[in-house]
Formats: C-alpha cells, sequence, structure tokens
C-alpha cells in the first residue's frame, strides 16, 4: 500500500472513530500498539540494515534489563499506533515483552506526521537523502497549508530550495491538472508530469522493478557489495565489458537530475525550470 492511500484510509479511520478522552497512558501492552509504517515510519532503510538495527536493539535490552526508551503513540480513533520507534517496538516483540513505556501524542494528523518525520531525522538509524526528499514531498503535496517553507524544510532535513522547487511544481501541476490529487504522486512522478510526461501508473513501475533487483542482491550478497565494490565493479566488466562504464554515466545523470530539480529557479540566479511556464500553467500557484 502506497502511503498516499495509507494516509487516506488513516483519515477515513479517524473521521469514523472517537477521541480519545481518558488520561495519556504512559505504558501500553504490546497488543494494544498498532503499526501503520506507511504513513509514519519515512526511514526505509535496507532490510539486512533494518534487520541489523533491531538485533543491536534486542541486545541493549538484555544488557539493560528493559526498554530502551519510550515509544511515541497516536490516537487513531479506535486504537493506538506507534508513530516513532518502530525498530524498538520490533525488538521488544522478539523479547516478549508485557507492556512498554510510551508517550501519547493527541494532536491532529499533520502534526502526528510531523513529529514522526522530525524524530526519524535524530541521530539514530539515519534517513537517507531519497526518503527525506519524499517526506518533503508528502509534506507539500498533502499538508502544504499547515506548514511554512522552512519548517518542511527543517522537519523532512531538505533545504529550502528544494521545498520551493515542490511548491513551484504543485502550483503548476495544480493549474494544468486541477482534478488531480497531488498527494497520490511520488516527487520523481510529479516532476516528470510537470516536465510533460504521463503519470506512472500506480503500481509504481521501475521503482518496483528497481526495488526488486536490490533485494534479490543483498540477498545473494548480503554486505559483499557495499564492503567490496570493486568485487561488483569487475563481475560486471566480466558480464559486459561496456557495462561498468554505461553504469557510471546513469549514476551521473540521475545525481545531475536531482541537483537540476533541487534549484528553486528563482531570480537570484538559480537555474530556470526545464520545460516552459506561462501565465496559464502558473495561474493561482501558491508559492
Amino acid at each position: 500500500m502506497s502511503r498516499q492511500t495509507a494516509r487516506k484510509a488513516l483519515e477515513r479511520r479517524l473521521r469514523r472513530g472517537g477521541t480519545w478522552f481518558g488520561p495519556a497512558p504512559d505504558t501500553l501492552k504490546l497488543s494494544e500498539i498498532g503499526t501503520l509504517e506507511e504513513v509514519f515510519q519515512f526511514r526505509k532503510p535496507l532490510p539486512h540494515k533494518g534487520e541489523a538495527h533491531k538485533r543491536n536493539l534486542g541486545r541493549s535490552i538484555e544488557r539493560k534489563g528493559g526498554a530502551l526508551g519510550r515509544l511515541l503513540v497516536y490516537w487513531a480513533g479506535d486504537g493506538w499506533v506507534c508513530i516513532d520507534g518502530h525498530h524498538r517496538l520490533a525488538a521488544y516483540q522478539r523479547k516478549k515483552l508485557q507492556a512498554v513505556p510510551v508517550e501519547a501524542f493527541t494532536g491532529p494528523l499533520h502534526e502526528a506526521v510531523k513529529q514522526a518525520l522530525t524524530r526519524n531525522n535524530e541521530a539514530k538509524l539515519p534517513m537517507e537523502e531519497r526518503e527525506r526528499t519524499e517526506a518533503a514531498w508528502d509534506l507539500v503535496a498533502a499538508w502544504d497549508a499547515e506548514f511554512s517553507k522552512s519548517e518542511i524544510a527543517d522537519t523532512a532535513g531538505v533545504s529550502t530550495s528544494v521545498v520551493g522547487n515542490m511548491r513551484r511544481i504543485r502550483g503548476l501541476l495544480q493549474a494544468e491538472h486541477p482534478r488531480l490529487d497531488l498527494s497520490d504522486l511520488t516527487w520523481w512522478q510529479a516532476r516528470e508530469l510537470a516536465k510533460g510526461s504521463e503519470p506512472l501508473p500506480s503500481d509504481g513501475g521501475d521503482e518496483k522493478r528497481t526495488a526488486a533487483i536490490r533485494d534479490k542482491l543483498i540477498k545473494a550478497f548480503g554486505h559483499t557489495l557495499s564492503k567490496r565494490p570493486d568485487l561488483l565493479a569487475a563481475a560486471l566488466r566480466d558480464l559486459d565489458e561496456d557495462l561498468p562504464g554505461a553504469l557510471r554515466k546513469a549514476i551521473e545523470n540521475m545525481d545531475a537530475e536531482d541537483a537540476k530539480w533541487e534549484t528553486e529557479g528563482d531570480p537570484a540566479g538559480a537555474a530556470p525550470l526545464p520545460f516552459p511556464t506561462t501565465p496559464k500553467e502558473t495561474e493561482g500557484a501558491d508559492f
């Protein structure tokens, strides 16, 4: 399930559910804590890194003889869900603890998402750049009116120029496609649509294929590829002597594309947008 679909399902759940009227709990049974990682978990580490992190947390529980710290939980209308601490929650579940310390958050959903993202950006298992960028787009596309440019930048861990460019793209797409729910698009899809390409199908297309190839490599080689890129390069050259050069060029193109789209394109001298803008396209844009 995509983040956008999960968020909309949670919004319906909140409308159907009731408000929490009791005192905020400071402990909960593990059975009372659900997860909505598609909405609240912005870090998506590679599988072997996530598993290693959970094992390390489990060993910390054993050494300390108890909890690792409070989980941040949110009342979702009919039950508590974890906002921050998903790896700790998994470690608690593995150790079969009966109850764990929690901190309850009872604000509106957009503030709960901000809490989750802010804490995901703290110095724990770090978010990668692609995760921070997609998180910033999530805020711009779904809750831009709730946050200032600097708040989105600080919360997601990106520059204000990135947020400014996202707002510009959002304004252009709103003018050109007024019936399209932009929160259904990833940042990459929004960029492609702004350049004139059709939106990708909802199945994720190349993104899913990329993830599948990545996971197969991890399953086959584990940490070897990260520790010995020279072995990977040699193996690819044996397969096709032109392949390493083609991969290097493809990576350079991706880096250049990312750098181009991170500029704000303002009159101070940043690069202009790589597609035409007219009064019709920008009318009504909220920058």
